[in-house]
């Protein structure tokens, strides 16, 4: 019996230990981001132009914000980590400045659409790809 009793709790404390590395992903609802980094069409992360910003406002299953020049709104889902943004519409207006505005503004629409899972770790939220490679980089923007 004693054997039986000392069994059972091993085996529920490694059962707790397991299940307490299994990570459950954060919800994004409600939240707010300011972007710091980005895939760029050549497929390197850089960082954001400078006195740009970038936004995305998680709400139920919409997520929306600003990327400097135009708005931009879609839907997304997540299931655990995995996330699934998109389609996404935005304004279309051309800014003239800085320079790269536009190309940022859709490097930022692309890699939103392909992300696949993301992380939060404390301050800052990760996308990856299907690839598991980091696509986008954001801070918890001010007053979260």
């Amino acid at each position: 019996m004693k054997k039986t009793v000392f069994l059972l709790i091993v085996w529920a404390t490694l059962l707790g230990l397991m299940l307490s590395a299994c990570s459950t992903a954060e919800s994004l609802d409600g939240t707010s981001w300011a972007m710091t980094s980005y895939r760029d069409s050549q497929g390197n992360l850089t960082e954001i132009l400078p006195d740009t910003i970038v936004t995305a406002d998680f709400q139920a299953d919409q997520v929306s914000g600003n990327v400097t020049c135009n708005n931009y709104s879609g839907a997304y889902q997540t299931n655990g980590n995995t996330i699934t943004i998109g389609p996404l519409a935005s304004t279309m207006r051309e800014c003239l400045g800085p320079d790269g505005i536009m190309a940022q503004e859709a490097d930022f629409l692309r890699a939103m659409e392909a992300a696949a899972q993301y992380e939060v770790k404390g301050d800052t939220l990760e996308m990856m790809d299907d690839q598991d490679a980091t696509i986008l980089v954001f801070m918890k923007a001010t007053g979260e």
